[in-house]
């Protein structure tokens, strides 16, 4: 399909031909500093999709806190793991703000933001990625 070859670029070995939309978003727009787990962000994906056509976004925000919140008590594997009560949810966002800190010193906000798991089992291993705050860090 052309979606697939998008994604994969079923013929990415010969690198003059059809070299797949995430490789020739990354050939558009390469890596800056950190090149691994660049290519496969969405952003990028978008961009090598759609080239420079215009596209139109419609996004749906929350008041960062208020989303973080829903998500712990929405999402029972957070209570399960951190607590089902407020004391939990407050270990919840500590472990995960300290974590993605952590991240950013070592590395950089963005590129954490972007790519947290990629940056190696360390924070491979952080329950769930960090994926709900990464979620609301709107500004990125």
């Amino acid at each position: 399909t052309a979606r697939r070859m998008c994604i994969d670029g079923h013929v990415e070995y010969r690198p003059t031909e059809n070299r797949g939309c995430a490789n020739q978003a990354v050939d558009r727009d390469p890596p800056r500093g950190h090149p691994q787990g660049h290519e496969m962000s969405l952003p990028h994906l978008i961009r090598g999709v759609y080239d420079d056509r215009e596209v139109k976004i419609i996004a749906v925000l929350r008041e960062p806190g208020a989303r973080l919140h829903a998500a712990f008590w929405n999402y029972e594997h957070y209570q399960n793991k951190f607590g089902a009560s407020e004391d939990g949810f407050a270990a919840f966002a500590v472990e995960f703000m300290d974590r993605f800190n952590e991240c950013a010193a070592e590395h950089n906000w963005d590129g954490c933001a972007h790519r947290f798991e990629a940056y190696g089992p360390k924070y491979e291993a952080v329950f769930y990625h960090a994926d709900q705050l990464i979620k609301s860090l709107y500004a990125t």
